[in-house]
């Protein structure tokens, strides 16, 4: 979205230069020399407006909120796919639109935080996942619950679901999990193999993202903690 927003700005900044700065001065010269009134070509309002408007909407879009629709399954129950989400993109700082590097620091994540983040494997993709791992934390995760700094914190079932995915299903169990005063709900399907985690130690200016769907999600279990810097925005509630 932001891309576009940049090409539309792109050619209405053009147009607006050509008609203001290279065409505008030959006709306003010949219609002096030639005693007529000067017209200004209707293009040119509709991209000057269309510059304002454009560059006005990428400015928001990048440094303010934005908007990011679900892609897959991996963040079910709580966000189903084709959902969109908004997302504060000034939550953890603003940065820069071409290379989206970090400009500023802003606030420091907090446990059970859904956010948007780059995926590590690819940074010019974007991913949502919750945050269940602060910088020194010892985490473990097998099927029955998470452990955090030897506490631990255990799932408790809620019902069995049929969850659609296109023209399959697949029968799911639905928990409930509660970790220090943040509780969300998860998905475990027991006909998949459930990838779990031992001793994880997070490391400094890192952060251990989770799926809620524990059986359908590339996370932290995969590539480890993401640093502070990868951190995107802030999924509003």
């Amino acid at each position: 979205m932001i891309a576009y927003l940049n090409i539309i700005c792109l050619i209405s900044a053009l147009a607006v230069f050509y008609g203001y700065f290279l065409s505008r001065p030959k006709k306003y010269a010949l219609a002096l020399a030639t005693d007529t009134q000067y017209k200004r070509p209707f293009y040119l309002d509709i991209a000057v407006i269309a510059l304002v408007a454009s560059f006005s909407l990428s400015i928001y879009k990048t440094f303010i909120t934005d908007y990011l629709r679900i892609p897959s399954e991996s963040m079910l129950p709580t966000l189903p796919v084709g959902s969109i989400v908004k997302i504060d993109k000034m939550a953890f700082g603003i940065r820069y639109p071409l290379t989206n590097l970090p400009a500023t620091h802003g606030g420091k994540p907090n446990r059970g935080d859904v956010v948007v983040a780059q995926f590590p494997l690819n940074k010019q993709i974007n991913y949502i996942k919750r945050i269940i791992g602060l910088p020194g934390d010892e985490i473990s995760i097998d099927s029955e619950k998470i452990v955090i700094n030897g506490e631990a914190f255990p799932f408790e079932y809620q019902e069995t679901s049929i969850l659609k995915e296109g023209d399959k299903s697949a029968e799911v169990a639905l928990y409930s999990v509660k970790v220090h005063g943040v509780g969300w709900n998860i998905v475990i399907d027991p006909k998949r193999t459930f990838h779990g985690v031992s001793g994880y130690i997070v490391p400094e200016d890192g952060y251990f993202l989770l799926g809620d769907n524990l059986t359908s999600s590339s996370d932290s279990r995969d590539f480890g903690a993401i640093h502070y810097n990868m951190l995107i925005g802030l999924k509003q509630r």
